[in-house]
């Protein structure tokens, strides 16, 4: 029994050591993707390397990888094997402020550790494979370089984007357009990341590194005549020195190391994302998938949004009574812009302080900041200020705490130029400090995003891209329409852009010039426009003057309503450097952009993508017939579109196109019992929603009108998110009074219908009412005007669209902009002043003035030939536009120029 044992014990000892021996003598590693379509070869022998197959084509050949500690102390070299672990995950990821709010990724992980205190852990994923170093050193240590190769089979195709400083390559604002040669005939000066090689038949590998944190950022290069690139890393900063103008630091000289930090750690990962076709690649999420996850807990407070912004057009205002310049009569007329037009916010940039003092605590006697805070607070709208990385850096504690306390809403910063460990440090440090402040962050002059952004989601936008401020020195050498339509594919890969869109002034590619005062874009207005919806950029710019935008509001109000945070993208057709149109969902409404380089095209839009059965009002902006040459002209169309629809749109040479998408929504639906969560009387038996807004009535109201009152609810409220979201947030409803009901027997009322002579009085006097005084937060109106019943003592005009009207001014407007009122009054007293309105209820006070050309605005108001004392003939839109133009612009702000869904009796009768 006994030598029983030991033979069983011998033979489970020879089994562990063959187990042992055959990880230890492992020379060969092979692992696929969950989808089988990627395998990684991972070779074991005199060093690591590795090399990928997809779908039975080499993309990538034997590549060495290695970390080079101080005393030649390689890692990878003569790898002695101690462990491997392997998994499959699946992983699902929140990803606010993105090109879409959420998803999920498959990977397969192998995680190989090493004799010498380090492993490597490789991912292979279904959209490619990552790799990252990790070190088990319980010391400080320093790194003097790492091997990262890219070998390939073949002289393949390369968009390569290189440095624009000869004499300080790794100095530099990360922005250039890209060279596209064969690997072999490249440009052997450095490269930044993100870099594409083209395998063929539209497969592309994009190298990009994730999770960069106290190590510098990975450059590539070439060799002449080589099917071959490799890693290179900025140097350590041994000593810095500070630029006359800026205060900017720049270094003087560069230590024998590329890091120095904590030996126990792991290091950035570097990527290879593989597409099989050029529409995957704007939509490839790995650089965010590898980050590290939110270390800021809440973010609710984060604020994505547009911005007016000054510097592009030079402060560029006219036609206004005092200097343009960085004063406060500018910046208030700035932040009047932004409030007119729904924008988040205006930046002070490069100016308010003086820059050459390095000092950001002390602005220049021209700027009272506090006074320009509490003046953009009363619009609605954030001020951003502008200052340097290490600026910022210097008096980071001090300036965060004081302007957060002020009431700033951020710091778009600039001129880092470098990514060696100390300025990846810097940028930690700053996220940190912000995001504990409650402050946004738009990094300017910055390298390629590395997923900090999911790290710290209060970093909304990055630069790092040739975008608009190019355009104020580049000549066409520079081609920014094929660069608009290259970049989305391989830039963007990374993070979102801050490209700064919106030019006004646009020109063909004969009449283009580059002009710093005055500057214009490379292509049509459509194509800029197009770009709000194209490019990921959730703080985006209006980057022109308010005084050109101001002339074109319709178009204006177009860019404002495109939302900049969104819950879904999809590109619908696309090939590298030639065109791109990209669809983008918020809530049930579409947004679609499309752009071409210089070359002019038919392209058919796919729309399969919609709902089935769903009916999409659109509105349509494109290229205009002579775009060709007046690249300014654009066609603005509205048109009905579903998933059926055969959409062909023409773009002009450097031309683009934009949409919105809204759906029809269904309310043709059976009312249902008032939801307990809304706490109301029991009194109200039936409900619909309205986008938010609750729609009740007794039992005794035909399903009709609280379907058709809550079509109409929700378009009126459709152009302004902010407006409906200050009323759903203050519980705002819709009473419908029966037609046999009384307006008394609501119970909202009690407190007037206090007695049996105010009852009297209030059945005989009204057929509903909006907001205070009698009910704050709710407008009634009878079922007889809401469908057009016989004996409608209101023919001829909407009751519930006035009505309504009081709760969006009292309720949702002043929710968002609480200087309203006085914008309001002071247009009300103008029209006095001119005569206007004589002899009608709307000039008696400013809630009237507004309900009473609400209703004129969307063409449901009662005409009368001659002022009677209510009505007058000004009943119309169009007729308001040009008897009241002041009032029908400051209504054209919140809403849409639509038909409502009304009854024919609720519309104008002349």
């Amino acid at each position: 029994m006994r030598i029983n044992r030991i033979y069983i014990l011998l033979f489970c000892l020879i089994l562990i050591l063959t187990k042992s021996e055959n990880v230890l003598g492992n020379k060969k590693i092979t692992a696929k993707s969950p989808d089988n379509k990627i395998e990684l070869n991972i070779s074991l022998d005199k060093d690591v390397s590795y090399s990928i197959w997809h779908m039975g084509q080499k993309v990538l050949d034997d590549s060495k990888i290695a970390l080079i500690l101080s005393e030649n102390n390689i890692l990878g070299n003569e790898p002695k094997l101690l462990s491997k672990k392997e998994k499959v995950f699946h992983e699902n990821i929140t990803s606010p402020f993105y090109r879409t709010q959420s998803f999920s990724v498959d990977y397969r992980e192998i995680n190989l550790k090493f004799k010498g205190e380090y492993g490597i852990i490789f991912r292979i994923y279904n959209e490619g494979v990552a790799y990252r170093f990790y070190t088990t050193q319980n010391k400080e240590i320093e790194i003097q370089n790492e091997i990262a190769e890219f070998n390939f089979d073949k002289d393949y195709k390369t968009y390569l984007a290189h440095t624009t400083n000869k004499k300080e390559p790794f100095a530099m604002a990360f922005q250039n357009t890209y060279e596209v040669k064969t690997l072999s005939a490249a440009d052997t000066s450095l490269v930044f990341l993100p870099a594409t090689i083209d395998l063929g038949n539209s497969k592309k590998l994009t190298i990009l590194e994730s999770d960069l944190e106290t190590y510098p950022g990975m450059f590539i290069h070439s060799s002449k005549g080589e099917n071959s690139l490799k890693g290179i890393f900025a140097p350590y900063p041994k000593s810095v020195d500070y630029n006359a103008w800026r205060h900017q630091e720049y270094i003087t000289e560069r230590s024998s190391v590329i890091a120095k930090t904590k030996g126990n750690r792991s290091y950035p990962w570097r990527i290879l994302a593989i597409t099989e076709k050029d529409i995957d690649m704007p939509l490839n999420n790995l650089v965010y998938a590898l980050a590290s996850p939110n270390r800021t807990g809440d973010y609710s407070w984060v604020k994505p949004g547009k911005s007016a912004w000054e510097w592009w057009n030079d402060w560029g205002l006219y036609n206004v009574d005092f200097k343009a310049g960085i004063n406060m009569e500018t910046y208030k007329h700035y932040i009047n812009f932004a409030s007119k037009f729904g924008l988040q916010y205006i930046i002070l940039d490069e100016g308010w302080y003086d820059p050459k003092k390095g000092d950001m605590m002390t602005t220049i006697p021209e700027i009272d900041l506090p006074e320009l805070v509490s003046y953009a607070k009363n619009k609605n709208v954030g001020i951003i200020l502008w200052t340097v990385f290490n600026v910022l850096d210097t008096q980071l504690e001090e300036a965060c705490k004081h302007y957060s306390e002020l009431g700033i809403k951020g710091f778009k910063i600039d001129f880092l130029d470098r990514d060696d460990q100390k300025a990846v440090e810097m940028t930690y440090r700053i996220a940190e400090a912000a995001a504990r402040h409650k402050l946004i962050l738009d990094l300017h002059g910055y390298y390629k995003p590395t997923g900090i952004n999911r790290t710290y989601p209060n970093i909304i936008n990055f630069e790092g891209v040739f975008g608009m401020e190019e355009a104020k020195w580049s000549t066409l050498e520079k081609d920014m329409p094929l660069y608009d339509v290259t970049f989305p594919f391989i830039r963007m890969m990374a993070g979102p852009v801050d490209f700064t869109s919106g030019a006004m002034r646009n020109a063909s590619k004969k009449d283009f010039q580059p002009i710093y005062y005055n500057p214009m874009s490379q292509g049509t207005r459509c194509h800029q426009l197009a770009t709000y919806i194209v490019y990921d950029s959730p703080l985006t710019m209006l980057c022109d003057s308010p005084t050109l935008y101001e002339k074109e509001e319709e178009y204006t109000h177009f860019i404002s309503s495109m939302p900049v945070n969104v819950d879904e993208t999809k590109i619908l057709s696309g090939e590298i450097g030639e065109y791109i149109v990209t669809a983008r969902r918020k809530g049930n409404n579409w947004y679609i952009g499309g752009l071409t380089n210089w070359t002019a095209r038919d392209l058919q839009i796919d729309l399969s993508f919609l709902k089935e059965g769903k009916k999409y009002k659109a509105i349509i902006y494109k290229d205009g017939a002579n775009a060709e040459k007046q690249a300014a002209d654009y066609i603005h169309k509205n048109a009905n579109l579903d998933t059926n629809t055969q959409l062909m749109l023409h773009l002009a040479s450097g031309g683009g196109f934009a949409i919105s998408l809204e759906e029809e929504t269904d309310f043709n639906v059976k009312p249902t019992a008032v939801p307990p969560t809304l706490g109301l009387d029991a009194f109200y038996k039936k409900y619909v929603d309205a986008d938010g807004i609750p729609i009740v009535s007794s039992d005794k109201v035909n399903d009709v009108a609280l379907n058709r009152a809550a079509k109409v609810i929700s378009q009126v409220l459709s152009k302004r998110e902010d407006v409906k979201k200050a009323m759903i947030t203050k519980g705002c409803k819709v009473m419908i009074i029966g037609e046999k009901e009384e307006v008394c027997e609501l119970p909202e009322y009690k407190h007037i219908c206090d007695t049996p002579e105010n009852t009297a009085y209030w059945n005989k006097r009204a057929r509903g009412f909006g907001g205070a005084p009698e009910h704050d937060f709710s407008a009634s109106c009878g079922e007889e005007n809401v469908i057009c019943l016989p004996g409608d003592r209101y023919k001829g005009e909407s009751i519930l669209v006035h009505e309504f009207a009081h709760i969006i001014h009292m309720v949702g407007i002043l929710g968002v902009n609480p200087d309203f009122d006085n914008e309001l009054e002071a247009l009300r007293l103008k029209a006095i002043e001119k005569g206007l309105w004589k002899g009608t209820y709307a000039i008696s006070n400013k809630e009237e003035y507004f309900a009473e050309t609400v209703q004129s605005f969307f063409d449901c108001n009662k005409y009368s030939a001659e002022p009677n004392g209510v009505h007058n003939a000004i009943n119309t839109r169009v007729k308001l536009k040009e008897y009241d133009p002041d009032m029908y612009n400051l209504l054209l702000q919140y809403f849409p120029e639509i038909e409502l869904d009304l009854c024919p009796d609720n519309r104008t009768n002349q």
